[in-house]
């Protein structure tokens, strides 16, 4: 089976253990056993909250954070992981997506990710330089989203959820 016929089953059936220690084994027999162990102990931790467990949870995200989330991998993000496969990341920088209105100032979108799935969204006519020292000084934007990662699909998906309003910058 390949790796893309392994990420489907887990995909078709999110909520059994089954497939994905299956994919565990897929990644154990091709060079991953890291990540493979990552899968495998988080599932039992699903079952079992056991000390030995976190720790060894634990051990694995310090040593092999970067090589956990597979193909999302990239510089600066942290992710969150829940049943072996990335859920939430976070990075310290600015994403800026540029709409193009007639006859206005183009208006950006400025969105900062946290790894517990909080969205932070910002709309202005601003320059990014000038939302980059606002960030610096002061965290909030003007709205809050949370956000779901599927990590299940190539490229990975994001899923927008309900906007929150909230005057209280989310701890980074």
């Amino acid at each position: 089976m390949s790796d893309a016929a392994l990420l489907a089953a887990i995909r078709v059936a999110p909520d059994d253990d089954a497939p994905r220690l299956v994919y565990a084994d897929w990644l154990e027999e091709h060079g991953q056993p890291e990540r493979a162990e990552f899968i495998r102990v988080q599932c039992e931790l699903i079952r079992l909250d056991d000390t030995g467990l976190r720790t060894r949870e634990a051990e694995l995200l310090a040593r092999h954070h970067d090589g956990l989330p597979g193909s999302l991998l990239a510089p600066g993000y942290r992710f969150r992981f829940e049943r072996g496969f990335p859920i939430g990341f976070g990075h310290t920088g600015l994403f800026v997506a540029t709409e193009i209105r007639t006859g206005l100032d183009p208006l950006n979108h400025y969105l900062r990710f946290f790894p517990n799935g909080i969205l932070q969204v910002g709309s202005t006519t601003a320059t990014s330089k000038q939302v980059k020292r606002w960030q610096r000084e002061y965290y909030n934007l003007d709205l809050r989203a949370t956000y779901s990662l599927d990590p299940l699909v190539t490229p990975a998906a994001l899923k927008g959820k309900e906007i929150l309003r909230d005057e209280n910058p989310p701890e980074s």
